[in-house]
């Protein structure tokens, strides 16, 4: 079994949502079972909040301190078979010691109000990797469901380069096309875009252009191929494991096998699945992190080695954690 490293996973979502309703150590009762079968031992979950406030019908910044409460609950009644690591250090003594070894982080930075001084308050409590916006145009940067022109403002220049200043992973996932490039422009190190797939098999907002590979793979940096299948292909029949390692086989063919990783982005265990057909269509063959092992199992019929599965699967993660983080005694 090859160990995983997931780029991003709604963890915190699902335990905001279950722990409002009263349920308990929802990390054991869900999904250590499933991070057990498809061989996931850590990734990053970031802690999502709605900047339009549909899904919580509360201010974002009341929405962060709720999540972040919840998970330090969560964290607090399954601590010995999950704990968050700042580092890769950390993080192999996670792993070794049999824990799922959580970096936490933000997806979208709306909860800040433009305010990016505050990335040393999220730094401080142990976050590792941020993203500027979600989908949405905010006081920072424009996001890849709005007007693909609209990059990055003055605040998120700062913003983008306190990340970097701090030893944090810079996470390009839902930036808007002038945001990516605008970012790209001020950074000399290692990037991420967490969860996304390839424009050049399916046009959609969300997916990276050949460009944008080669950036990628120039900053030394990952791309997550992710198992949400609207950015597969609008046709559902090729909502498939194939279709996956379609996009996997492409990236590594562009960016190089060194820069293609796995961000799932999976939401089978979040409590509108099968009530909002938004988020509720899957990948076939792959419907849990359980089935992960099935991507392995497509990638070695197309001759991929074991150690190019190894990095795509794991290591290429790593080695991101490793640059930019350091091992707890080197920051850079």
């Amino acid at each position: 079994m090859y160990k995983l490293f997931d780029a991003h996973s709604d963890l915190f979502e699902d335990v905001d949502e279950k722990r409002q309703r009263g349920l308990t150590q929802i990390i054991r009762t869900f999904h250590a079972g499933k991070w057990t079968a498809g061989g996931c031992i850590g990734g990053f979950c970031p802690i999502w909040v709605d900047p339009f406030c549909e899904v919580y019908s509360m201010p974002v910044e009341e929405q962060a301190q709720r999540i972040l409460m919840h998970m330090n609950e969560e964290l607090s009644e399954c601590g010995d078979i999950a704990c968050i690591v700042k580092d890769s250090s950390e993080y192999e003594a996670a792993v070794s010691s049999g824990r799922h070894a959580i970096i936490t982080g933000t997806e979208g930075l709306s909860f800040l109000h433009g305010d990016w001084g505050k990335l040393d308050m999220l730094y401080d409590i142990g976050m590792r990797e941020f993203s500027l916006t979600w989908n949405e145009t905010n006081e920072f940067a424009g996001g890849a469901g709005g007007d693909p022109s609209t990059g990055l403002s003055s605040a998120g220049i700062k913003c983008v380069r306190k990340i970097r200043e701090l030893g944090a992973i810079l996470d390009l996932a839902h930036a808007s096309k002038a945001t990516f490039f605008d970012a790209v422009s001020i950074i000399d190190g290692p990037f991420m875009v967490s969860h996304g797939n390839i424009a050049h098999l399916y046009e959609h907002p969300r997916n990276l252009t050949d460009e944008q590979l080669r950036i990628v793979r120039d900053h030394n940096g990952v791309l997550g191929i992710s198992a949400y299948a609207p950015f597969l292909s609008a046709d559902p029949a090729k909502w498939t494991v194939a279709t996956m390692c379609d996009n996997i086989e492409y990236a590594a063919e562009i960016a190089g096998i060194d820069h293609v990783g796995l961000g799932f982005d999976l939401v089978d265990f979040l409590d509108d699945v099968g009530t909002d057909a938004s988020i509720s269509d899957s990948v076939a063959g792959f419907e849990s992190i359980a089935c992960a092992q099935n991507i392995a199992k497509e990638l070695e019929k197309r001759g991929f080695s074991e150690q190019d599965i190894c990095k795509v699967f794991h290591d290429n993660y790593l080695r991101l954690i490793k640059c930019v983080t350091g091992d707890g005694s080197n920051v850079i």
